[in-house]
């Protein structure tokens, strides 16, 4: 009968240790990120919330202010009027 030489139960011992060892670093690496991604997410959404509340508020300001009578607050019609062409970004809003 073969036999194997003497080391290498001590040699697979080892290897395989050093797998398993390899395997719980990967796991542990993979939830660390699964759970920072998770927590980013969070946080986009929590800030995006904020932004839609500033528009929502912004928007509110500007109803009222556009209620308003300029010729009651010393305002005048300006006797001339110039417009500036500028190509600008789209403009994205959440606000309703």
């Amino acid at each position: 009968m073969n036999a194997l030489p003497k080391k290498s139960l001590s040699y697979l011992a080892a290897a395989c240790a050093f797998v398993f060892a390899v395997y719980v670093v990967l796991m542990v690496t993979a939830m660390y990120f699964a759970s920072s991604a998770t927590e980013l997410a969070g946080i986009a959404r929590s800030k995006e919330a904020d932004v839609v509340a500033l528009e929502t508020e912004y928007y509110a300001a500007i109803k009222e202010l556009t209620k308003t009578d300029p010729a009651s607050l010393g305002f005048v019609t300006p006797t001339e009027v110039e417009y500036v062409a500028a190509v600008g970004f789209p403009a994205f809003s959440r606000a309703e």
